[in-house]
């Protein structure tokens, strides 16, 4: 970490992760094999440890004492990402291997404002690119389509309000891009929050969630999709 003034920070960061083969990557066998058909996909004991690289650089200012500004950038380097693979000229059975790699990359900016004493605004924006791809001689026909299905964009964006009588109103709105695999729509969210404090133990709140929209999906199964509903309830918290 390197602070150049006394209102602004550098860090940089470089770390090694990896993720250890499950029973799944080793053990899987669909259909089972008691069954006596044919298994169409299964795991190995050759199965190896996914690698993952990651850079990372940020930059944090405090322009004044009611406002500071988050900004990091990073880059994830992957090898040995889990591939599935065709065996033999039927392409049956498709064996669980390690032939994927490539990376991902992309940036995020947060920010804090306290415009008054009883109102603060915060958030954030962030992308994301991802890249993967076949290692020599892989056969997968996927692409790596089911190792990744992230947001190219999402952002954030909270209200806190301090109203007179211990009320409290919270507000926060997001939006997440769409989704590649399987492909689902963007969607923009809303959540409301109102709440009376008559003792500091003691909260009654009134909470909205999803408003925007009836019904949507943040995420398409194979078979069957379940939507996130919009929704209000309330509650009652008593803390001793």
């Amino acid at each position: 970490v390197w602070t150049p003034t006394a209102d602004q920070t550098v860090w940089g960061a470089i770390s090694r992760a990896v993720r250890t083969p499950t029973r799944i990557d080793q053990d899987l066998f669909l259909p089972n094999p008691s069954t006596g058909t044919p298994v169409t996909l299964r795991g190995t004991r050759d199965f190896e440890s996914e690698v993952l690289i990651a850079y990372e650089l940020g930059y944090r200012v405090q322009p004044s004492k009611t406002l500071s500004l988050d900004l990091s950038v990073y880059y994830n380097d992957y090898d040995n990402l889990r591939s599935q693979e065709p065996q033999g000229p039927t392409g049956r059975p498709i064996i669980l291997a390690n032939m994927l790699e490539g990376h991902t990359y992309g940036a995020t900016l947060a920010g804090r404002w306290r415009v008054t004493d009883w109102w603060e605004l915060d958030g954030n924006v962030s992308g994301l690119h991802v890249d993967l791809q076949r290692s020599p001689g892989s056969r997968d026909a996927t692409n790596g389509a089911g190792e990744a299905n992230d947001p190219d964009y999402f952002f954030t964006l909270r209200s806190s309000v301090d109203l007179p009588g211990h009320v409290q109103f919270n507000a926060v709105l997001r939006y997440v891009s769409d989704l590649p695999h399987p492909a689902t729509p963007s969607y923009l969210g809303l959540d409301l929050r109102l709440a009376w404090l008559p003792r500091e133990n003691i909260e009654l709140a009134i909470i909205g969630r999803d408003l925007l929209d009836p019904q949507h999906p943040e995420f398409r199964g194979a078979v069957v999709t379940r939507e996130v509903e919009r929704r209000v309830f309330g509650t009652i918290k008593w803390t001793f």
